[in-house]
């Protein structure tokens, strides 16, 4: 079996501390946020994008549920019906893509160009979930959405 991608739930506002923690103990992990400006003009600050969720890439077959549910600060992965729900990599991908275009604007530099990547599942999945990649849209929303999108693709027979 290969590594998946996995929701992983945690306290809120702990997340990079999480994202530290697992990347220091070999995990592929993913911490979306959002850079954005404050009244100060020279100030800007990182907001997560899916407060209290973080993204783990495991092969649940060669790591134990245990060893990302017992972690201080987490309360393990998302499950639905059970099974941990599965975050197909086109989603990901479209998140990232999505936060690095919005990141590098306000950052005031240009975006890298990949055209090695076919990039059409993403705008596929952008069109499907437009709230998930709202960044206008509040934190909780993007979250509840996420568990929604969720919900459905691992109820789906191909999810």
């Amino acid at each position: 079996m290969t590594s998946r991608w996995y929701v992983l739930s945690c306290t809120p506002r702990k997340e990079r501390v999480i994202f530290h923690q697992l990347r220091d103990r070999g995990f592929d992990v993913y911490y979306p946020y959002l850079i954005l400006r404050t009244g100060d003009p020279n100030t800007l600050k990182i907001e997560p994008y899916f407060p209290g969720y973080l993204f783990v890439k495991v092969d649940l077959t060669e790591v134990a549920l245990s060893t990302l549910q017992w972690m201080p600060m987490t309360d393990g992965l998302i499950t639905i019906a059970g099974k941990p729900a599965l975050v197909p990599d086109r989603i990901i991908r479209a998140i990232h893509r999505n936060l690095k275009s919005a990141n590098s604007r306000i950052l005031g530099m240009p975006e890298e160009l990949d055209l090695s990547e076919a990039w059409a599942e993403e705008a596929d999945a952008s069109q499907e979930n437009t709230l998930l990649l709202d960044q206008g849209a509040s934190a909780g929303d993007r979250s509840r959405e996420l568990l929604k999108i969720l919900h459905g693709l691992s109820l789906t027979p191909e999810g």
